[in-house]
């Protein structure tokens, strides 16, 4: 799984949004969540551009909570999917 394109994506909303200035501490494993630098919106906007590079549909059930907490988590899960299909 391309981690590095899920922090691309996930820095990318980030600007567009205007939550973060600061976006040189976002590594794999930070917790974006945690750490404030999303919220609930911009979680929905990283997951669409998510679903749309990789072409997965990931179930509202699956969002939030530590499936959604960090790029490497995405990562997995979207792994996850694309077995489970």
């Amino acid at each position: 799984m391309d981690i590095e394109k899920i922090l691309d994506i996930v820095r990318k909303t980030l600007l567009k949004t205007g939550k973060s200035d600061d976006l040189s501490g976002i590594t794999a494993e930070t917790d974006l969540l945690a750490e404030g630098y999303i919220d609930s919106l911009s979680l929905m906007q990283v997951m669409l551009q998510v679903e749309r590079h990789f072409g997965v549909s990931v179930p509202a059930t699956h969002l939030g909570g530590t499936r959604t907490s960090s790029a490497r988590r995405i990562a997995e899960m979207i792994s996850n999917l694309r077995h489970d299909t």
